[in-house]
């Protein structure tokens, strides 16, 4: 009768044993993967604020963060609800516009831009690096 137990025992334990280490391979897995990710790397291209001002190409956040850079393109609302994109004439999306007045320049207005990506800032929008925004023309 004591063998009988203790072999039930060694099963249970060893049942235990292989379903902690299955749970600490994977939490490990996941936490390598979550480490790793790093940030995403930018497709669009450096520009100075004067040639994007005048050509009103897409500004990259490759510039240095708090950059004075201009942007010229039409107001948009976002996928994410409450969230305001700049677009640019070909249709991308420019930047993430943050500090933006909807009553003053609302959606579809064709505006200039002054201000600087923060591409380290936190938001809920899906599109477009952040854009602090200093100053806006209406065009």
């Amino acid at each position: 009768m004591g063998e009988v137990g203790t072999k039930q025992s060694y099963r249970a334990r060893a049942r235990r044993m292989a379903w902690l280490g299955a749970a600490t391979l994977t939490l490990a897995v996941l936490v390598v993967a979550c480490g790793s990710s790093g940030q995403p790397q930018q497709s669009a291209t450096s520009s100075t604020s004067e040639s994007a001002a005048s050509s009103g190409s897409i500004v990259a956040t490759s510039l240095p963060a708090g950059t004075t850079t201009t942007l010229q393109g039409t107001v948009t609302e976002g996928v994410e609800s409450g969230c305001v994109v700049l677009v640019d004439s070909s249709g991308a999306v420019s930047a993430n516009l943050q500090g933006w007045d909807l009553r003053a320049h609302p959606f579809d207005s064709q505006v200039e831009v002054t201000g600087a990506f923060e591409p380290d800032m936190m938001t809920t929008c899906q599109q477009g690096t952040p854009f602090e925004v200093t100053t806006v023309v209406s065009r």
